[in-house]
């Protein structure tokens, strides 16, 4: 096996305090390269046409929110994956938004201080685990003090990670200008040092390799922009520079932008480009199951191993509706499996010894192929009901030659020289397994016993039969799960339209949303306030009116159908909620 990930450099610590322009990208080289398909065909595949426009400008399709500034802190890393979930937002017509990169830096998972840096694996990590993303209004980046972050319901979370492959050569364009004008905004890489910037234009050209230490997010390139503009003593043979929103606010470079040339030898070679990719606004997703916190670590590329295998115990009787996947290259073709019988089962060691029996029927069988390189969520065709307690079983097989094949996955790794622990990998034995196949004959290889977890996957939702109706409340379940899972973390959050999110043992994350509109809310919904608040570790729902001419009543139910009124929901015994004005 090869653990083809090393941590050489860290770039971004303490000195960084001392510079204005604050940096903060850790640099993980050799690790195996996201490889590309046909570039010219997926272009025209894409934009319709073979030819590139000569410019292009996000912002003139108001795709771009507005530059920030990350002070003193190396955390450019947060302010680049973030500004391309922003676009995304303006993209599908969602709004404006701002988001939290502070609450990232915090609660990012990693062993790195929030302020040393970071880089975009980091990132997917987060949001893939739905850490966030958090709006900047509940959690607001610090100026020189820098403060602990608290977890909360994400207000965005986000499904896929698009990587789009480095650029081999400083005369490779058309693959980042694709994305670019697909996606609005990538986050790259680079090199910074004000030695090679003009301040007064933004223009910006290093002639020579360096170390990569800033993450920016490039919106634009202009193939005519001069080499007048850049500064006298480093100027590119030719025009052509990248638009480029940098994060140290707006009064630096041009209005907050710089322009690099396309020649710069640095910019978008040293890593993928990173795109993160919201979930729609009605997809009702609610939990997911992965083993991974730490998400794309290392990769395997022995192609001994082509199936990747994960079990879980079902935390709620809910539906299983998709698969989450990584990949170093697209245009990969795959066939997803799920169990929900004879998991972990055989002769030898009925508890652990495989994951699945091979005299075991699958629920499904799917296949197809994966667009992208990064993270995918592959929606089932047919979603599989899951019972509480018992167990299911992925198992994802890559239909691929092995020069292409790699297995992602998550472990322990401490950075070199330092006293930080970047990584770190909780696993048991039993969870993630690596596979290879032989006509239909499976073996399997616990990766428990290589100190890892495989990245996979599972996200579920409530059944349809279950789903709480319009005016209903999911709240009492709650003290459901804090009795019989005392050792589930629990975070609650109050005022209209509140949030829990339960975080299980298994790995997997359960958000529960309380719903506070519907047939009772004939008018004036603002007339009162409804939340959770906490007494001796029970939750409960609390409510206060604001006008003494309504009553208010709190309903409960066993199965959202019969309901009837209740004084304490705390001690009531029922499981669903809801609040009624007359």
């Amino acid at each position: 096996m090869k653990r083809s990930l090393i941590l050489l450099a860290l770039i971004g610590g303490a000195a960084l305090a001392a510079r204005a322009e604050a940096t903060g990208l850790l640099l993980i080289p050799d690790r195996p390269k996201v490889t590309r398909a046909a570039t010219a065909a997926q272009t025209k595949r894409l934009l319709g046409a073979s030819i590139l426009p000569s410019s292009w400008d996000s912002r003139d399709y108001g795709w771009v929110t507005p530059v920030r500034n990350q002070n003193s802190h190396g955390t450019c890393w947060t302010f680049a994956a973030l500004a391309t979930l922003e676009t995304q937002l303006l993209k599908q017509g969602r709004g404006e938004y701002d988001l939290s990169e502070k609450n990232m830096a915090n609660l990012s998972g990693f062993g790195t201080p929030p302020t040393l840096g970071g880089n975009s694996d980091m990132a997917a990590a987060y949001l893939l685990r739905a850490n966030g993303a958090v709006e900047e209004q509940f959690d607001a980046y610090p100026g020189s003090t820098w403060k602990t972050s608290v977890e909360r319901e994400p207000s965005i979370r986000v499904k896929e990670v698009v990587w789009i492959p480095a650029r081999e050569s400083v005369d490779e364009l058309d693959t980042l200008k694709t994305a670019i004008m697909q996606y609005g905004a990538v986050d790259v890489s680079m090199h910074f040092s004000t030695t090679y910037l003009d301040n007064s234009s933004g223009a910006y050209y290093c002639p020579s390799a360096k170390d990569v230490d800033h993450a920016v997010t490039v919106v634009g390139w202009d193939d005519e922009y001069s080499t007048d503009n850049f500064k006298s003593a480093y100027k590119p043979d030719s025009p052509g520079a990248w638009l480029v929103k940098n994060s140290w606010g707006t009064s630096y470079g041009d209005k907050g932008y710089i322009h690099v040339s396309y020649y710069d030898p640095n910019f978008a070679t040293a890593e993928p480009g990173v795109v993160f990719i919201p979930f729609d606004e009605d997809d009702d997703f609610q939990g997911v199951y992965g083993y991974d916190r730490c998400g794309y670590v290392g990769a395997i590329t022995n192609s001994s191993y082509t199936i990747e295998a994960a079990v879980f115990t079902a935390v709620a009787d809910e539906e299983l509706a998709a698969v989450g996947v990584y990949s170093l290259a697209e245009n990969i073709a795959y066939t997803v499996k799920v169990y929900t019988n004879n998991v972990h089962y055989s002769e030898e060691r009925p508890s652990l010894a495989q994951p699945v029996s091979s005299r075991a029927t699958a629920a499904i069988s799917q296949s197809g192929t994966l667009s992208h390189a990064g993270f995918s969520m592959i929606e089932l065709s047919s979603a599989i009901p899951l019972q509480a307690g018992k167990e299911f079983c992925i198992v994802y097989e890559q239909k691929v030659n092995s020069a292409n094949h790699c297995v992602c996955f998550d472990y322990t790794m401490t950075i070199n020289k330092t006293a930080y622990q970047y990584s770190k990998c909780t696993f048991a034995e039993g969870q993630t397994y690596l596979g290879g196949k032989s006509g239909n004959q499976y073996s399997w290889k616990d990766s428990y016993n290589s100190s890892y977890i495989v990245c996979l996957k599972a996200y579920t939702r409530a059944p349809a039969v279950k789903t709480p109706e319009s005016g209903a409340d999911v709240s009492a379940a709650l003290a459901a799960f804090k009795s019989e899972y005392p050792d589930y973390a629990l975070e609650f959050g109050g005022t209209f339209g509140a949030f829990s999110r339960i975080a299980a043992p298994n790995g997997r994350s359960l958000a529960y949303n309380w719903i506070v509109n519907g047939e009772f809310f004939k008018e004036d919904v603002e007339d009162f306030k409804i939340g959770i608040s906490l007494t001796n570790s029970i939750p409960y729902i609390y409510y206060t009116p604001k006008r003494d001419d309504r009553t208010y009543t709190i309903y409960g139910s066993d199965d959202l159908e019969t309901w009837s009124a209740v004084s304490d929901p705390a001690t009531s015994g029922k499981r669903f909620f809801k609040v009624g004005i007359e």
